[in-house]
């Protein structure tokens, strides 16, 4: 299978950080606080695998201090209630375009084929659900401490010849 059209397409790769706890982030910031980031909130309850609950970017500031603000202090509580037994952690997701630059729209971009394709029941993610206004096509490769994440999402039209 290949891409209708090459040369609308776009690899991304994420290299996902080791899942930290969400409050230490917020608190103290990561070494990985810098580059356009995506980040992810998972859940996890004893051993059980993480569930995926938010799914989130940064352009030109921190992770650690977009968690500080007013709307994600809101979303932490609502999780907290949600999820009262459940450890919450945060992992830093660090994105390299393979064939293209990194801007605002293809962060934008990356983030909601996430949300899209790993929809669940647990997720706080109330935007970019059920529509993705997008016309060029991605290949976008999780690496890393990337679960519950796909390894590899491609969007767009494919063909078999």
């Amino acid at each position: 299978m290949k891409f209708l059209f090459e040369d609308d397409s776009w690899i991304a790769s994420i290299n996902w950080s080791k899942p930290v706890e969400y409050l230490k982030v917020k608190k103290f910031g990561s070494r990985y606080d810098g580059s356009p980031k995506l980040y992810k909130i998972t859940g996890q309850y004893l051993n059980n695998p993480p569930k995926l609950l938010y799914v989130g970017k940064t352009y030109k500031q921190s992770v650690s201090r977009r968690l500080n603000q007013q709307d994600h202090i809101k979303r932490y509580d609502e999780i907290k209630d949600e999820h009262p037994k459940h450890k919450i952690l945060i992992s830093l997701g660090n994105i390299i375009v393979e064939n293209g630059i990194l801007n605002s729209k293809r962060v934008d971009e990356i983030e909601s084929i996430l949300i899209y394709t790993h929809d669940s029941d647990f997720i706080f993610n109330d935007k970019k659900l059920n529509y993705l206004p997008m016309k060029e096509q991605y290949v976008v490769r999780n690496t890393g401490y990337s679960a519950p994440f796909y390894k590899e999402i491609k969007f767009g039209i494919t063909v078999k010849e």
